[in-house]
């Protein structure tokens, strides 16, 4: 990766990054805290220390999340990112000279804080608001009172006709005496029998730099991957080395992936469940981050 050596004047994306964090009265914990992304990864991105990322494809993922935090235009600063690194831009134009940098959207409202910010850029998926129920008005009581005062008397009144039999008494003889049939011993022993699956452990597991690699071998194909995410997290992922652009997901969210050969997925935060194929899998132990490969031995 290019460092801040191949950076041009004027074309200072670290110097972006941070001014308008400043602007926006934010920390590097801050920020790593929101976006679950490590905050040496936040320093080296303002730092523009590229070597120091785990990849181009997940440096720029970070990037674009960072971005959209400080009310930049993330998809203009990656295709800056590209611009300076020989890359093609692929959705944006570039900047327009005679109309600013077009890479800040909206500008920062003064004695704007940075909780406000917070709650205004980042926000958990809407939830429907439960209907609380109003409380009953003191002639909707009184009412519903003399219905039931009503009912009772009525009753009452029923019971103490003669010759009246209580509805308890028509009921079946042999319904009281009902007796639950044994069950036999096939069964039971059958009811206790439960189905365990063997949760699926890597093959290899390497730590290279910031980076714990494990290697999974799946036994079928295609690759089906489910991730059911536990906490807010950042996940870059290719399919059949078709890398794909990094998003943020949060707590209760889930991701499905399916492949024909192989599965690459790099996790911000260790606040995941995986499963591959129905089965879970043991993930990694250590405290770097995690890049998980699946890899079809089907046919």
């Amino acid at each position: 990766m290019s460092s801040s050596d191949n950076q041009e004047p004027g074309l200072d994306i670290g110097k972006i990054l941070n001014e308008a964090r400043i602007r926006h009265r934010l920390s590097l914990d801050e920020v790593s805290e929101t976006l679950r992304i490590r905050r040496d990864y936040i320093a080296a991105l303002e730092q523009n220390r590229w070597d120091d990322l785990p990849g181009e494809v997940y440096g720029q993922g970070f990037l674009r999340s960072y971005g959209r935090l400080i009310d930049l235009d993330g998809d203009k600063l990656v295709d800056l990112r590209r611009t300076l690194i020989g890359g093609q831009s692929t959705k944006h134009p570039l900047m327009d000279s005679s109309k600013g940098t077009g890479i800040f959207t909206s500008p920062v409202p003064s004695g704007t804080t940075n909780s406000h910010l917070r709650s205004q850029r980042v926000r958990a998926p809407n939830v429907p608001r439960a209907q609380v129920p109003q409380p009953m008005s003191s002639r909707s009581v009184l009412t519903l009172i003399v219905v039931l005062v009503g009912l009772f008397v009525a009753g009452l009144f029923m019971l103490s006709k003669p010759g009246q039999k209580h509805p308890s008494s028509a009921l079946p003889a042999q319904s009281l005496s009902h007796k639950t049939a044994p069950t036999s011993p096939a069964r039971s022993q059958h009811k206790k029998k439960t189905t365990s699956v063997t949760p699926l452990a890597a093959s290899t597991v390497v730590n290279q730099g910031n980076v714990t690699i494990a290697t999974y071998n799946v036994s079928a194909t295609p690759l089906k991957v489910q991730v059911t995410f536990t906490g807010r997290c950042w996940v870059g992922y290719s399919a059949d080395s078709a890398a794909q652009v990094g998003n943020i997901y949060a707590s209760g969210q889930t991701l499905s992936l399916s492949a024909s050969h192989s599965l690459n997925l790099v996790f911000g935060t260790h606040t995941e469940n995986v499963t591959v194929n129905g089965h879970p899998v043991t993930p990694p132990t250590s405290g770097l981050l995690w890049e998980m490969n699946f890899v079809s031995t089907g046919g």
